[in-house]
């Protein structure tokens, strides 16, 4: 963002800079909702697999063990944390896609 939103810069770094960060954005939203559906995959299958083999449940979601524990979500925890991030990302890219905007219709 200093080289895109700086004076002194050229046209196609402005341009170039606010591409790459749209797309470093997308590349952080796909990585992080391919690890959560991993995750979700995993907590699920060893949650079966204890419960098959009648052994302590101890991998079930997070929401559950806490929910089970009588573990209240206040305030922030609340929110689930791979949403925060898809849309903190998110809004990253529309300002890197808004930077490259700005750069080709004022140059």
């Amino acid at each position: 963002m200093t080289i895109a939103l700086s004076p002194d810069t050229g046209q196609l770094a402005r341009l170039t800079s606010g591409a790459l960060s749209m797309v470093v954005s997308f590349l952080c939203v796909q990585l992080l909702a391919k690890h959560r559906l991993h995750e979700l995959a995993d907590s699920i299958w060893l949650q079966e697999f204890e419960r098959a083999r009648g052994l302590p449940e101890v991998h079930a979601p997070a929401a559950m063990r806490c929910q089970a524990a009588g573990i209240p979500s206040k305030g922030l925890v609340k929110l689930r944390s791979h949403r925060v991030w898809t849309v903190g990302l998110a809004v990253f890219g529309l300002v890197g896609l808004g930077v490259a905007v700005a750069a080709v219709v004022r140059p």
